[in-house]
């Protein structure tokens, strides 16, 4: 990063659960004067079914917000390898024209996935929150591992969770458990 003009950092959220674990982040990195910030707002955000939050956020952070429908309709496969398609698609785009130094992405959802790849192909830095964990009998380990695998930081709740991201090949120097 730069240390002469303002780090471009972006931080995607894709719903309440996501949200509630960013906020405070989203507050800080706001108030800094060294950060431009932009908040990708995706996902279960953006429907009616689960509250609309989208407006909730962009009440909060205004013009720092960009929201991008990845069309999550369904839970079936075919509905999620749609979503992940659009997704990837819009954010890449996105990225493209922000230039983001850095974004952070939190967890394991799909539309996370979607962001981690559009990140890969745009050479944007990730930092990836709340890796190493497990949820047994889903697939969410494996999207969170591969979002692990495409990040350059991580920030791991714990020791546990910080042993198994070494074992995934990360560089120790990388990892901080917060």
């Amino acid at each position: 990063m730069n240390k002469y003009k303002k780090n471009k950092i972006c931080v995607v959220t894709g719903s309440r659960a996501d949200y509630d674990l960013l906020r405070n982040l989203i507050i800080q990195l706001k108030k800094s004067n060294k950060i431009e910030l932009s908040v990708l707002i995706t996902g279960q955000h953006l429907s009616n079914k689960y509250g609309k939050s989208v407006l909730e956020i962009k009440r909060e952070f205004g013009k720092k917000c960009k929201s991008i429908n990845t069309k999550v309709n369904k839970s079936d496969s075919s509905s999620i390898i749609n979503s992940i398609a659009e997704g990837t698609k819009k954010i890449g785009k996105f990225l493209t024209q922000k230039k983001p130094d850095l974004i952070i992405l939190l967890g394991d959802r799909y539309e996370i996935l979607a962001a981690g790849i559009a990140s890969l192909f745009n050479n944007v830095k990730i930092a990836h929150i709340h890796g190493g964990e497990i949820t047994s009998g889903s697939i969410d380990d494996t999207i969170r591992h591969t979002i692990t695998k495409f990040s350059y930081l991580h920030f791991v709740s714990t020791y546990q969770y910080k042993k198994r991201v070494m074992q995934l090949g990360e560089n120790p120097k990388n990892i901080f458990v917060v």
